[in-house]
């Protein structure tokens, strides 16, 4: 008897000491989350947790921001000063103090029709060396036949040699017989053309022939026509300048082979 007694206390004892145990536990659970704010503790004890985002709620989130980025990118492109048409129809009058949104301009789009002229304008005016070249080149680059009136004229009013040697690099005749090719014989016989000069002038003299030659497909003779209307001093040059391209030209033929 006196043993189920002691049993008894015993287990009593142990539960007490269980239960107290576990209420502590609760206790400090209850006061953590009671500490969080207000809104925060309910999401804890109230709400079930938040399922894992789906691949449409992620495809969502970056749409989104997708959106967001092309709405900035709009808004800056809207907000952006509208390019000065003097710039873009090349205005010579409007080039000082603007050379670089010209240059910008002549690096970017080729040049036709009445823009020829301005660029004309442009390489006789500019300050900035560049600038000066991106005009010559941009004419040299235009497909009408106009730009070689033009570019005679730059080589004829600026005359330092390497804006000449420049100019020379764009003038090749349409034709074996035309203005241009009678602007290049005038080079030959100009006393104060360098010999680079004029060996770029041969040069383009021959170029025009031998199209015209291919074109017409009469073997030498426009070579031959225009070999007798360069001056007698350059015609060995001329000659010479003749055979190599015609050496160049076999030996590709025999490479393709």
């Amino acid at each position: 008897m006196r043993h189920r007694y002691s049993a008894r206390i015993a287990l009593g004892l142990f539960l007490g000491v269980v239960v107290g145990l576990g209420l502590r536990s609760l206790k400090n659970t209850t006061a953590s989350i009671t500490s969080l704010p207000s809104p925060i503790a309910q999401a804890i004890s109230l709400s079930p947790p938040a399922p894992p985002p789906t691949e449409s709620d992620r495809g969502v989130v970056v749409t989104s921001a997708l959106e967001a980025q092309l709405e900035a990118r709009q808004w800056r492109a809207a907000s952006a000063p509208p390019i000065d048409a003097r710039v873009v129809n090349l205005d010579p009058a409007h080039l000082d103090g603007h050379e670089i949104e010209f240059q910008i301009q002549m690096h970017s789009v080729r040049q036709t029709g009445e823009k020829l002229g301005n660029l004309k304008e442009i390489a006789l005016k500019a300050k900035d060396v560049k600038t000066r070249h991106l005009a010559i080149e941009s004419l040299g680059n235009a497909t009408d036949v106009e730009r070689l009136r033009l570019l005679s004229q730059i080589y004829n009013d600026l005359p330092d040699p390497r804006w000449r040697a420049l100019t020379l690099n764009f003038i090749v005749p349409e034709s074996p017989n035309d203005a241009t090719s009678d602007f290049l014989l005038s080079v030959l016989n100009d006393s104060t053309a360098g010999e680079d000069l004029k060996s770029r002038a041969l040069s383009s003299l021959l170029t025009a022939a031998h199209v015209a030659d291919v074109e017409r497909n009469s073997n030498t003779r426009e070579e031959n026509a225009m070999l007798n209307r360069v001056p007698a001093a350059y015609q060995g040059q001329f000659k010479q300048i003749a055979g190599e391209r015609s050496g160049r030209i076999a030996a590709s033929e025999r490479n393709e082979d």
